[in-house]
């Protein structure tokens, strides 16, 4: 990976103290996320600072909208790095949340079908509402909403789904 930290990662006066992941992942130019996460020096930790950002839901959406898959896996294996580079678990919830309301059931299927599946179907947004709330208007999205929480519950046969009114 390239030393190139001060020129390029975090260059306060180009990216408004931003990193440079953020007008990449807002471009959704998948290729040039990919060489970033290749070449930067430390991108992981950058991406990860991004991230916890307190306007990261313009962040996820960009993710949403630009269906970058590969990037959000990549954010799911944050979770197995050291502790200081580790998303909080809002932020994957909040891609899922972003992406039901969005009607994108790739990144939703992602999302599902990782260690967050279970709490993406649980996570309520500051109204109390829950995925399926958002996914309402989308008939096939809220049969494999309904289909997934199935299959999560059975796998851990406890819990439940809440529905608040």
């Amino acid at each position: 990976k390239t030393e190139c930290q001060d020129d390029i990662s975090s260059n306060d006066k180009s990216y408004n103290g931003r990193s440079i992941f953020y007008p990449a992942v807002l471009s959704g130019n998948k290729e040039v996320i990919e060489y970033l996460q290749g070449h930067v020096h430390n991108s992981t930790e950058l991406l990860s600072k991004e991230m916890k950002n307190d306007n990261c839901r313009t962040f996820e959406e960009c993710i949403v909208r630009n269906n970058l898959t590969d990037l959000l896996n990549f954010l799911l294996k944050l979770k197995d790095t050291s502790p200081e580079n580790q998303l909080p678990e809002s932020v994957i919830l909040g891609i899922c949340m972003r992406a039901v309301e969005l009607n994108n059931q790739d990144i939703v299927s992602i999302i599902l079908e990782s260690q967050y599946g279970r709490e993406a179907l649980q996570f309520t947004d500051t109204s109390g509402r829950t995925v399926l709330h958002h996914g309402s208007k989308y008939p096939k999205l809220v049969k494999y909403l309904l289909e997934s929480a199935e299959q999560i519950l059975d796998k851990v046969n406890t819990g439940f789904l809440p529905i608040a009114s």
